[in-house]
C-alpha cells in the first residue's frame, strides 16, 4: 500500500482556495444582512429613518441661533464613532435629568448611511432624545468654513459639544469624550 505523500505547494493551495472560500461566504452573509434581519424594532427603525433631516454643513449657523431664545447645545456624532458611543448616554442621562434644561439641545449626526443611524438612535433609546439631524459624512471637510461665522473651530472632529449664546456664537467647545462635571460646567458658561 502506497501513501500519497503531500506536498507543501498543495497545502498552500488548500489554505488559499479555504481562505477564498471563505471570504466569499462572509462577503454574502454581509450582503444580505438587511434581508437576513430579525429586528423586533425595524418598523420604528424605518420610521426614525423616514424622520431624519438631511443638513448641508452651511444650514448649521442658521440652527444655532435659537428660536427658543434659549443658548443652543451643538454635539457633533456618529453612530459607528467609538468615542461618542462613550459621550452619548452621559448626554441622554442629563437631558433625560433636566441637567440641561436651560439650553437648547441639537445634534447632528455625521454619516453616510440614514438606517445605520436609525439603528442606533432606536436601539439605544435615544429617537425620543435625539434631533435627528445628519450631515452626510463626505459632507464633514465643508463643515469648518461653514462654522467659521460661529468662532467654533468644530471642523466635522467627532464627538463635539459645542455651547452657543442666542445670536449663534460660540462660547465654550469641546472635542473628545466630556464628563458630565464638564458639561454642566459648560453649560453654566452659556446659561450665565
Amino acid at each position: 500500500m502506497t501513501t500519497k505523500i503531500r506536498k507543501p505547494r498543495d497545502d498552500i493551495a488548500f489554505l488559499i482556495n479555504t481562505f477564498g472560500i471563505t471570504m466569499v461566504i462572509v462577503a454574502l452573509l454581509i450582503a444580505f444582512q438587511p434581508y437576513l434581519e430579525n429586528d423586533t424594532r425595524l418598523e420604528e427603525v424605518k420610521q426614525v429613518e423616514r424622520s431624519i433631516v438631511s443638513l448641508y454643513p452651511s444650514e448649521l449657523p442658521k440652527m444655532l441661533t435659537s428660536k427658543t431664545k434659549k443658548p443652543v447645545m451643538l454635539v457633533g456624532y456618529a453612530s459607528w464613532c467609538g468615542f461618542c458611543r462613550q459621550l452619548m448616554p452621559v448626554i441622554a442621562a442629563m437631558v433625560m435629568n433636566h441637567e440641561l434644561d436651560g439650553v437648547a439641545p441639537v445634534f447632528v449626526a455625521l454619516e453616510d448611511q440614514p438606517r445605520k443611524l436609525s439603528k442606533y438612535l432606536v436601539h439605544s433609546n435615544y429617537n425620543t432624545i435625539f434631533s435627528p439631524y445628519m450631515v452626510d459624512h463626505a459632507l464633514s471637510m465643508q463643515i469648518s468654513s461653514a462654522m467659521e461665522p460661529t468662532g467654533s473651530s468644530f471642523n466635522g472632529t467627532i464627538p463635539y459639544v459645542g455651547f452657543f449664546d442666542t445670536d449663534g456664537k460660540i462660547v465654550t467647545e469641546s472635542n473628545g469624550v466630556v464628563s458630565r462635571q464638564r458639561l454642566l460646567s459648560m453649560a453654566t458658561q452659556v446659561t450665565h
